[in-house]
């Protein structure tokens, strides 16, 4: 009996040993996809840099390597499920959207084709806000409070009144910022769950705002901005203009997208392109006068791009964001692990 109850308790030792070195082995495996799937995830930060430094041409658009992430000679993705070691299963992936009418994916992301924060005047924002749902008065006053928040000195209100003592009074780091302001905003209002608010209305806004860019005018690349944009702007500078109405801003985004698509490559070279003749515009019209003013703020070429990678690695899944300045400084300005 002795003896018995010597085995049995060795089997029971041995067994609860098994089962902690399992475990533990488990863990170690994990903690090993963990590593694999976080370098694998700056490998991808490190190819679309590569990617964006080798293919510059005279405009950047939808149609460059970097946008679709498709060698045009072999004709195969370089920037999406891609194996360090054929069959290994461990990959990395660079794309920030599905695009369902062409059943691919766009790779690094174009920031300078959205409205700056930092820079965009009172009333586009007014418009920005009242596209996302806000009525005409709550969107005036969180234009003002964005404006103070980003150290506007000409706002018509107390700018260092202690309501505004917690605002930074600089300008936007980046865009997520702005759910700060929006938290404010909703709880000043009594508005119910202001989080809840804030956080709805900045995915309202998200895909419109960015706050990177080198020109103090709230520039946008007129090969990369999307309709809905691209009207909003065209409809600030409308408001400024007489016989000039939000359905003449319409038309002419619109025609300028529709111009954009039918040229080689579906990008300017150079807004020389953007003209009367090419857009059937009269000389002397409305719509002339508009284009002249929306050029303004039209560039072809951008610096700032956003650039998101997963890497996968067994069950382990890391995904980083990163923006790049491609040009003059050539370094992150902004960096995100999950």
């Amino acid at each position: 009996m002795i003896t018995l109850w010597i085995l049995a308790i060795l089997v029971v030792f041995v067994v609860g040993l098994g089962q902690r070195s399992l475990i533990k082995l488990k863990l170690a495996s994990l903690q090993k996809d963990r590593l694999k799937a976080y370098f694998l995830a700056r490998a991808g930060i490190q190819k679309a840099v590569t990617v964006l430094e080798k293919n510059q041409r005279d405009g950047d658009g939808l149609q460059a390597i970097w946008s679709t992430g498709v060698d045009p000679v072999s004709n195969k993705s370089i920037l999406n499920k891609i194996e360090l070691a054929q069959g290994s299963g461990e990959s990395f992936s660079v794309s920030y959207l599905f695009d369902p009418n062409n059943n691919t994916y766009l790779c690094i992301a174009d920031e300078e084709r959205k409205i700056n924060l930092n820079t965009a005047p009172q009333e586009l924002l007014v418009i920005l806000l009242k596209q996302a749902g806000m009525a005409d008065e709550d969107a005036r006053n969180l234009a003002q409070d964005m404006r103070i928040w980003r150290g506007d000195k000409d706002v018509a209100i107390d700018f260092n009144a202690d309501s505004y003592s917690n605002f930074k009074k600089k300008p936007f780091a980046n865009p997520e910022e702005l759910v700060i302001v929006l938290e404010y905003f909703y709880k000043t209002k009594a508005s119910g769950d202001y989080r809840n608010q804030a956080r709805e209305t900045f995915i309202k806004l998200e895909g419109f705002i960015t706050t990177y860019g080198d020109t103090p005018d709230s520039a946008v690349n007129i090969n990369t901005v999307s309709p809905e944009v691209l009207t909003l702007c065209a409809k600030f500078f409308a408001q400024g203009l007489t016989g000039v109405d939000s359905v003449l801003a319409d038309a002419l985004a619109l025609n300028l997208i529709n111009l954009r698509d039918n040229q080689a490559g579906k990008y300017f070279k150079s807004l020389g392109e953007i003209n009367n003749q090419s857009l059937n515009i009269a000389l002397g019209s409305a719509q002339e006068e508009l284009l002249n003013e929306l050029k303004k703020i039209l560039i072809t070429s951008s610096n700032y791009f956003r650039i998101e990678s997963s890497g996968s690695a067994g069950k382990a899944l890391k995904k980083i964001t990163a923006v790049y300045h491609r040009n003059k400084d050539k370094n992150v300005v902004y960096w995100h692990e999950n």
